[in-house]
């Protein structure tokens, strides 16, 4: 009898020892787990802030980009806005000689012609990135529009001097309108360029005519896109007889 109560007891306190035991194992278990999932709570945040702040900052860069789009398309516009009146005011000018003014005499030279404005690989890509080819298209073709107007205009220049250069000594700046058109002291090849440089301004007016009109569309494209895509609020406003909508 006594050795049954002696292994009763044992057995008692074994059992004890394993419920203490397995207590303690699942609370450290629980500990752990719960370590665990705040540790993992916080990283995630942590992930999700960094993620946030690339985000912005990227943001950010595209938003300065697209300012910058518009601030060098903005100068195209402008300086093709600038030879296109130039010439339309020499077609006007022409108009009211009735007749008595060449063409080329009613179109003086510019006295400053802008240089090239170039847009940046970064920009180009974040026009591209906004998903629109026949958009990105509109806005890159102004660029060589640009360059080829302005280049007309400095080609013109010395064309112009040129041909006056080697008018009889009678002629001058001032005695051009008239007297250039019926002259009989004026040689076929002296008839010949003057004529040809009446061409290429008819030409370079058609240009002009056709890139004002683009380049407007383009920059007035340009400034909505970026509003929606981008969040660019800022008011845009554009002076001149061809300036496009203002944008805000």
């Amino acid at each position: 009898m006594h050795e049954i109560l002696t292994s009763l007891a044992e057995l008692i306190k074994l059992q004890a020892f394993w419920i203490t035991a397995s207590g303690a194992i699942a609370g450290a278990m629980a500990g752990a787990t719960a370590s665990s999932f705040f540790s993992y709570r916080i990283q995630r945040h942590i992930l999700r802030e960094e993620e946030k702040f690339r985000n912005a900052e990227f943001r950010k860069s595209q938003q300065a980009l697209g300012r910058s789009l518009i601030i060098k398309l903005g100068k195209m516009h402008s300086s093709i806005s600038t030879v296109h009146e130039h010439i339309e005011e020499s077609f006007r000018l022409l108009e009211r000689s009735h007749g008595k003014m060449p063409l080329w005499g009613s179109l003086r030279p510019l006295a400053y012609i802008p240089d090239p404005v170039r847009f940046s690989s970064d920009e180009l890509s974040m026009l591209m990135s906004l998903g629109d080819e026949d958009f990105f298209n509109r806005v890159l073709n102004v660029e060589p529009v640009h360059d080829s107007l302005l280049g007309a205009m400095r080609v013109y220049g010395p064309q112009r001097q040129g041909l006056l250069n080697s008018l009889p000594v009678s002629y001058s700046e001032g005695t051009v309108a008239g007297a250039c058109m019926d002259s009989k002291d004026l040689t076929p090849a002296l008839r010949a360029q003057m004529e040809a440089i009446d061409s290429f301004i008819v030409q370079m007016h058609r240009n002009a005519k056709r890139a004002v009109s683009e380049s407007a569309q383009a920059l007035n494209d340009l400034t909505k896109q970026l509003q929606v895509k981008l969040d660019l609020q800022r008011r845009v406003e554009f002076i001149g007889p061809n300036a496009p909508q203002s944008s805000g």
